[in-house]
C-alpha cells in the first residue's frame, strides 16, 4: 500500500505553547465518501456507518492513542453516513485517479446536525474497489448540507475489492490486511527476517490514519533512522555523526517513519511536541552540567520517561517553537510496544538507551558501536543493533558524554550525562526588553539587554528616539513625537554578532486633544424591524459618547457601539457627540439610514403546466429537481453565492409529449426592494428545447433575497410578474456574501541569512512571524479560516510578518514561488 504525505504548517495565534498543558481530547468529524462506479458485489463488502464508528473510536485507533498519550487524551467524534460522488474515480483505460480536491468538490455531504465547532479536525475516508489514492493532511474546503466550510484535517483512502478489477486477484480489504517488517537479522541465504516472526498489530488503513492525524496535530516531519551520516553502506562507520543530519526516512519502530513502513511507537521527542507528554515526565538538561539520572521505558505510565538535553551551545533556528538543539535518550526494552524488539535474537541487544540527535523536528538515531555492517550477496545493510547504548558502553562526542549505564530490576536504566562546554566562544543571541513600551510624547524608555552568550559590545538603533543610536548596554531613550517605532539591537562578542529587531515596539501618543467624531453603520439600507450596529470611529480617544437616532429604538444611547432597531419606513439622520477631557466633537449624518417596508413580491405563474415544465435548476453547486407545476415556492431552499463570482447556470425542461422551444429568464432582487425590474437584476436569458446553460457574475453585495426562474414557450413572456399560458415559475432564496477585500503590504523587515528551504516560525505566535528562505518576488498569503486574506509580496529572501493585530485563530500560510504553491 503506497502512502503519500503533504507537509503543512498552520500559524496558530494561541496563548498556550506547544509544550504547555497536556492534550486531553481530539474531536473528529468523519465523512465517508464512495462512488457510483463501484460494482455492487464489491460495495456490499464495505463497513457500515456503525462499523466505521467502531473502527474509528472503539478499536485499535483508540487503543493506540490511549497508549501514546498515557490515557490522558480521548479520540472521539461522529461518523456521518456515506455520501456518493458521481465522479469516475478510477479510469480503467489509463489508470488515472481523480485528485483529493476533485473528489471533495464533487460532493455536497449530507450530515444531519453537523456543526464544525464541535470538531477539531475533519476526516474524509474515501473508498474504492480498484485503486488506492494518496493519503494526506491539509486544510480543506468542503460543503456540508449546502454550506461551505474550511477546516484542517486529513484524507485517508481505503480499498475493498479486486486490485485494478483483475478477475484473478482476490478480494483485498485494506482495513484488515496486515503490515510487516523486513529487517535482516541473520546471514543465511535467504536471510531470516523479522517478517517471519512479527506481524504488525495495526492494519494498513489504521497505520495510515494514525500517521496522518499525528501530522495534523503538529508533526510536519517524519522520523529518521539510518546511521553512518547517510553515507553509502560500504563506507566506514562514523560513530559520532558530528555536524550531519540524515535526510532519509524510515524508523521501523516509529509511526512517523517514512513512506515505506510504519512502526507502532511514537518517539518521546514527538510526543512532547504534540502535548502527549509534559515536562513532569522528563529529565531536562539546559545548562553545562554532569548528573546521574534514572529513566523508565517510554510507555510506562509513571516516572521520568525521557531525557531531553537542550544544549546551551546550540540555540534553535526556530525560537518560540522549539528549545535549543540537542539530544534525547529513550529506554527501549523487549517489553515495550515495539514489534521490532520482540524477536529472541534481538532482545538481548535491544535493551538499553536509544540516543537521538534533535534539531527542530529533525531527529536522527546515533550509531553507538561502529561495528561492520551486515553483508549479504545482494548488498550491505545497517545493523540496527548498533543504535542502542547498552550497559558497559560509553558514548562521547564534542557535545556530550554518556557513561555508567546500568539496567535496573524494574526495567529502568540509570545513566551519567555530561553536557560539555568546549570553551569555544559562542556568538550572542540578541534579545532585550523595554519599560514602558507605551509613553506620552516627552517621556523616556529604559532598555535592558537580555542577550545570551556574553556579548561584549552593543549597537542600538531607535527610530523616533533621542538619541537615535547607542552603544550602552542598557540605554535610556526619550521619545518626543507621537508614533509607533522600531528598535534594533546588535550584540557582539569574539565569536560574532547577532541582531534582533522588534517592529512597532514603542508606541508614543501625543498630548490629549478633543475627539474628532466619526462613525460607521453595519448597514445603511434596511427593512422595517431590522437592526443596525453603529461603530465609533472617533479619533483622539474619546471617553464618553452621546448618540441620537431619529426614527430608531432606542432614540439615544451612551454606549460606544450601540445597536438600534428601525420599525418605520423612512430616511433618518444619526448624530454622535464624542467627548474626552479636552472637549467634545460632534458629527451628524443627514439621511444616513434608509428604512424600506418589508418586500412583498408580485405573483407569477403559468395557466397550464401539463405539456412542459421546469424539471431541474442548477446554479453553481446548487441543484434542485422538481415535478410539473404552474408555480412552485422553493424559497425554503437556499442558493449560496459569493460577490464578483462567475456562476454557472443550467436549466432543464421536461415534457409530457412533444418538445417545444422554451424561453428562460432568471432574476435576482439584489437590492431587496420587492421588484425584479431594477437595473442588473435580470441575470440570465436563454432558450432551447433541452437543457440551456450559461453563466452570470454575482453582484458584490451581502443580501438574503429572492431569485425567480421563469420558463415559457412564448418568447414574448418577458415580465417577472403576471400569468402566461404554458410553462412554469419557481422562486428560490439566494444568500449572497460580498467578496472579502485583500490587505496588501510590503513590510520592511530585517534580513536573516538561511540555508535550505522555506521555514516559518515561531508557531504559535502573537507578534512577529518569520518567513525564511523564500525566493525573490515570492507571494506569501496568510489565510484565515473565516475568509480574510492578507497578501505580502517579498523582494528579498527573508521576511517577517507582524500578526499582533490579527484576531486569534488558525491561519494557513501559503507561499507562491515561480507559479508553484506550498502551504
Amino acid at each position: 500500500m503506497r502512502k503519500q504525505f503533504t507537509l503543512f504548517i498552520f500559524l496558530a495565534l494561541l496563548s498556550i505553547s506547544a509544550m504547555g498543558q497536556l492534550r486531553t481530547s481530539i474531536r473528529l468529524g468523519v465523512f465517508l465518501i464512495d462512488f457510483t462506479d463501484i460494482p455492487s458485489d464489491m460495495r456490499a463488502l464495505w463497513p457500515t456507518q456503525s462499523q466505521w464508528n467502531t473502527i474509528m473510536f472503539n478499536s485499535k485507533i483508540k487503543q493506540y492513542y490511549d497508549m501514546i498519550s498515557y490515557n490522558n487524551c480521548t479520540v472521539s467524534g461522529t461518523v456521518y453516513n456515506y455520501t456518493t460522488s458521481n465522479l469516475q474515480y478510477w479510469n480503467p483505460s489509463t489508470g488515472a485517479l481523480k485528485t483529493v480536491n476533485e473528489v471533495i468538490a464533487s460532493v455536497n455531504i449530507n450530515a444531519p446536525g453537523y456543526n464544525p465547532a464541535n470538531f477539531d479536525y475533519v476526516v474524509f475516508l474515501i473508498g474504492h474497489d480498484a485503486r488506492l489514492g494518496g493519503s494526506q493532511s491539509y486544510s480543506y474546503t468542503y460543503r456540508v448540507n449546502g454550506v461551505q466550510y474550511t477546516k484542517p484535517g486529513l484524507v485517508t483512502f481505503f480499498k475493498i475489492g479486486k486490485n485494478n478489477r483483475v478477475a484473478s486477484n482476490s478480494i483485498e480489504n485494506s482495513t484488515v490486511d496486515k503490515n510487516s517488517y523486513l529487517l535482516p537479522i541473520t546471514t543465511t541465504n535467504p536471510p531470516t527476517t523479522e517478517e517471519d516472526y512479527v506481524k504488525h498489530p495495526l492494519s494498513n488503513f489504521e497505520q495510515t490514519f494514525i500517521h496522518e492525524l499525528i501530522h495534523s496535530l503538529g508533526i510536519g516531519a517524519h522520523a529518521n533512522s539510518r546511521t553512518n551520516n547517510g553515507k553509502p553502506d560500504y563506507v566506514s562507520q562514523d560513530p559520532n555523526n558530528n555536524g550531519y543530519w540524515n535526510s532519509e526516512y524510515g524508523n521501523l519502530y516509529d509511526i512517523m517513519g517514512g513512506s515505506a513502513s510504519y512502526g507502532s511507537s511514537l518517539n518521546g521527542y514527538f510526543r512532547r511536541h504534540i502535548r502527549f507528554m509534559d515536562d513532569n515526565m522528563l529529565h531536562i538538561f539546559r545548562t553545562y552540567t554532569t548528573q546521574t539520572v534514572t529513566v523508565y521505558p517510554l510507555n510506562n505510565t509513571s516516572g521520568k520517561r525521557l531525557i531531553a538535553i537542550f544544549h546551551p551551545a546550540y540555540p534553535t533556528q526556530w525560537p518560540g517553537l522549539y528549545e535549543n538543539d540537542g539530544y534525547t535518550l529513550e529506554v527501549r526494552t523487549a517489553g515495550t510496544f515495539d514489534p521490532m524488539l520482540t524477536h529472541n535474537l534481538l532482545k538481548g541487544n535491544l535493551e538499553g538507551l536509544f540516543v537521538i540527535k534533535n534539531s527542530g523536528l529533525q531527529n536522527l538515531m546515533l550509531d553507538m558501536s561502529p561495528s561492520p555492517n551486515i553483508h549479504y550477496s545482494w548488498g550491505d545493510f545497517y545493523d540496527i543493533r548498533d543504535v542502542v547504548l547498552k550497559p558497559g558502553m560509553v558514548y562521547e562526542n564534542n557535545d556530550v558524554k554518556f557513561s555508567n549505564v546500568i539496567k535496573n530490576g524494574d526495567g529502568s536504566f540509570t545513566v551519567t550525562i555530561q553536557v560539555k562546554n568546549s570553551g569555544t566562544p559562542i556568538k550572542p543571541v540578541a534579545n532585550f526588553s523595554a519599560s514602558p513600551t507605551s509613553v506620552t510624547a516627552g517621556q523616556s524608555v529604559t532598555f535592558t539587554d537580555l542577550s545570551t552568550n556574553t556579548p561584549t559590545s552593543w549597537s542600538w538603533t531607535f527610530t523616533g528616539g533621542t538619541p537615535s543610536t547607542s552603544t550602552a548596554k542598557n540605554p535610556v531613550i526619550k521619545y518626543n513625537t507621537a508614533g509607533t517605532y522600531n528598535v534594533t539591537l546588535t550584540a557582539t562578542n569574539s565569536a560574532g554578532s547577532n541582531t534582533k529587531t522588534v517592529t512597532g515596539y514603542i508606541t508614543v501618543t501625543g498630548a490629549v486633544q478633543k475627539p474628532v467624531a466619526n462613525f460607521s453603520a453595519s448597514a445603511t439600507s434596511v427593512t422595517t424591524g431590522q437592526s443596525v450596529t453603529f461603530t465609533d470611529l472617533s479619533t483622539n480617544t474619546p471617553t464618553s459618547w452621546s448618540w441620537s437616532f431619529t426614527g430608531g429604538t432606542p432614540a439615544t444611547s451612551t454606549t460606544k457601539n450601540p445597536s438600534v432597531t428601525y420599525n418605520t419606513a423612512g430616511t433618518y439622520s444619526v448624530s454622535l457627540t464624542a467627548t474626552n477631557t479636552a472637549g467634545s466633537g460632534t458629527k451628524t449624518m443627514t439621511g444616513y439610514i434608509t428604512v424600506s417596508s418589508t418586500s412583498t413580491y408580485c405573483t407569477a405563474a403559468s395557466t397550464n403546466s401539463t405539456y412542459e415544465w421546469i424539471s431541474k435548476v442548477e446554479v453553481g453547486a446548487f441543484s434542485n429537481t422538481s415535478a410539473a407545476s404552474k408555480y412552485t415556492d422553493f424559497t425554503g431552499k437556499t442558493i449560496s453565492l459569493t460577490g464578483n463570482q462567475s456562476v454557472s447556470i443550467k436549466l432543464t425542461p421536461s415534457y409530457s409529449g412533444t418538445k417545444y422551444t422554451e424561453y428562460f429568464k432568471v432574476w435576482v432582487d439584489y437590492n431587496k426592494n420587492g421588484v425584479f425590474t431594477d437595473a442588473g437584476e435580470l441575470v440570465y436569458s436563454g432558450s432551447g428545447a433541452a437543457m440551456v446553460t450559461g453563466t452570470f457574475t454575482v453582484k458584490n453585495v451581502t443580501a438574503s433575497t429572492r431569485m425567480r426562474v421563469l420558463m415559457s414557450d412564448n418568447s414574448g413572456t418577458t415580465s417577472p410578474c403576471g400569468t402566461f399560458t404554458y410553462g412554469e415559475v419557481e422562486d428560490y432564496t439566494v444568500l449572497v456574501t460580498a467578496a472579502a477585500a485583500k490587505a496588501i503590504a510590503d513590510p520592511n523587515t530585517q534580513e536573516v541569512a538561511v540555508a535550505g528551504g522555506v521555514d516559518i516560525y515561531p508557531n504559535p505566535s502573537s507578534s512577529i512571524v518569520y518567513i525564511k528562505g523564500v525566493k525573490d518576488n515570492s507571494v506569501v498569503r496568510v489565510i484565515g479560516l473565516s475568509g480574510q486574506v492578507f497578501e505580502y509580496r517579498f523582494n528579498t529572501s527573508d521576511r517577517s510578518i507582524d500578526v499582533s493585530s490579527f484576531p486569534k485563530g488558525l491561519y494557513l500560510i501559503q507561499v507562491n514561488t515561480d507559479g508553484k504553491v506550498a502551504a
